[in-house]
């Protein structure tokens, strides 16, 4: 991961850490994301950075019937987003 994709992936770890185990949609965390980074971060960068936590097992997955799927951090992505200061 580049420094700039590793920053990107903090920011969207530390919104899921800060909704205390709660669970949001990729679109809500798109947006804290970018507050967490101070700066817009384009849809294309953000959605291959997420892609990429959810490969390594860093995001939890609740896929609901009507409205899409939910996200959380994992166990693995609290430990990587420590890891990442």
């Amino acid at each position: 991961m580049t420094r700039r994709e590793t920053t990107i992936a903090k920011a969207i770890l530390d919104f899921l850490h800060d909704l205390d185990y709660g669970q949001a949609q990729e679109i809500v965390i798109h947006a804290g994301a970018c507050e967490k980074f101070l700066a817009l971060i384009p849809l294309s960068e953000f959605e291959s950075v997420f892609q990429l936590c959810a490969r390594e097992g860093w995001l939890d997955a609740v896929p609901r019937r009507f409205k899409g799927t939910l996200w959380s951090i994992s166990a693995a992505g609290e430990k990587a987003r420590l890891e990442m200061r």
